[in-house]
């Protein structure tokens, strides 16, 4: 069997690794129109990466020694599921070719949107996607010449990059549709903190705003962004508004969703016989909203790999779904989502109830009680069965590992007295006698008069 994989993103790096696990005897050919990063196969000089890649699997060196065909700076620029083929260029020699296929799955990802206004090709105007981004954005916020600073989009991407500029001495703007930073993340109560420790920091907030114009100086570059309640100076400006799905290359191929998403089914197939698609430029099955939905994850491209693989003779495997789970440090605070939001469940129409909890946790190995940190989490349910449905957790230290609890919950439907009820140890210095997630249990239980 012969198997192409495009695309070398986490996506495309599973299916490698998961075709060379299952079908060793494959012949695996791999494309990336681009360099192949070494953040993602596990490549990296540092120490510490190298460590965690000797759990995750194989390097791109030992591939190759595995019989798999790389090839690096090579783009696929059309599918033809009609005759089993794709053409291949390569941007090294200029040469183009054809290649047959048994299967190929596709990883193609996505890259950031630039805002459709006037001035948006102006210089010092760019995207965070990549590793060669985030050495540019740490360059930039090491240039004296660099003073104000316009973030466009207010999460993850966004307030990550507001972060770093604000901690190199920045004045930085940030700008965002939404009235709250990391909205969709994060409900109100979470987000206020965050909200405070932007300002805190002397970051300027132009929320519930649009851009509407990039305004420049006679050498092209930017100079000030305007928006709908104002203009904010900008020597910078870093756009973090969402993602288009690379598919362009494929309409006519495979059946595309309006939104340019290459449509799945549950196997991860493609509307074509023997083409599988995996990954940002997918959508994926989003459990609490029993819908389906674009959640780019990287924990879910490698998680749709494994299955686009086994089930690429027979279609015996469904995907079972995610719950979108996530975590980041902003500022002083690390803090962790999974599932329904309130902004989630009322785009999708799903009624929930939710309670808000906040206690101080013990974290120290030692048996000392001085030592303490507060945490802060809220739970969210359906108000008819009970069933788990969402959860949020912040703190200052780091205690986002309870959301894995939370995902798990939700896939095993879990009501909220399973979890105010659930067995978490107790042991002084460790933990309290009641866990956070018991302890928001049993506030839902008490809301509901079943405590």
């Amino acid at each position: 069997m012969k198997v192409i994989v495009v695309g070398a993103t986490h996506g495309g790096y599973e299916a490698v690794e998961a075709l060379q696990s299952i079908y060793p005897d494959a012949e695996v050919q791999w494309y990336e129109k681009g360099d192949i990063d070494p953040l993602v196969v596990g490549n990296s000089k540092n120490d510490a990466e190298k460590d965690i890649h000797s759990i995750r699997g194989m390097s791109l060196e030992e591939m190759k020694q595995c019989g798999i065909y790389v090839f690096d700076n090579t783009e696929i620029t059309k599918v033809e599921p009609d005759k089993h083929q794709v053409e291949v260029l390569s941007h090294v020699t200029g040469k183009t070719w054809r290649e047959t296929y048994d299967k190929i799955i596709l990883s193609p990802g996505a890259h950031p949107s630039l805002q459709s206004v006037p001035g948006n090709d102006l210089k010092n105007i760019g995207t965070m996607s990549n590793r060669q981004d985030i050495v540019r954005m740490k360059k930039h916020s090491e240039d004296p010449a660099i003073k104000n600073v316009v973030v466009v989009g207010a999460g993850h991407i966004g307030i990550g990059a507001a972060q770093v500029f604000s901690e190199a001495g920045k004045n930085v703007t940030v700008v965002d549709i939404n009235d709250r930073p990391l909205s969709r993340y994060l409900d109100k109560e979470l987000t206020d903190i965050l909200q405070q420790e932007l300002t805190d920091r002397n970051a300027t907030l132009a929320l519930d705003n649009i851009v509407t114009a990039f305004v420049g100086d006679d050498h092209g570059r930017v100079t000030e962004v305007v928006t709908k309640k104002g203009t904010y100076p900008a020597d910078l400006v870093i756009m973090s508004i969402g993602n288009r799905p690379n598919t362009a290359w494929l309409e006519g191929a495979v059946e595309l969703l309006p939104d340019g998403l290459i449509k799945t089914d549950e196997y991860l197939r493609t509307s074509e016989p023997d083409v599988f698609a995996i990954g940002d430029a997918t959508t994926v099955q989003y459990n609490p909203g029993q819908t389906t939905m674009s959640i780019a994850l990287a924990t879910n491209a490698r998680r749709q790999a494994r299955y686009a693989v086994r089930n690429l003779e027979e279609a015996k495997h469904p995907f079972p779904g995610v719950q979108g789970s996530s975590a980041m440090q902003a500022f002083g605070y690390k803090f962790a989502t999974t599932g329904l939001t309130e902004k989630i469940a009322r785009r999708l129409g799903i009624q929930i109830k939710s309670v808000y909890w906040e206690q101080d946790t013990l974290i120290t190995h030692s048996f000392s009680t001085d030592n303490k940190t507060h945490v802060m989490f809220k739970l969210i349910y359906d108000p008819k069965t009970l069933e788990i449905l969402g959860g949020q957790i912040m703190s200052e230290e780091d205690m986002t590992a309870h959301i894995h609890a939370i995902s798990i919950a939700i896939q095993a439907h879990f009501t909220v007295e399973q979890l105010a009820y659930a067995d978490f140890f107790f042991q002084p210095g460790l933990n309290t006698p009641w866990n956070v997630l018991n302890m928001a249990g049993l506030k839902a239980l008490q809301q509901e008069n079943r405590a």
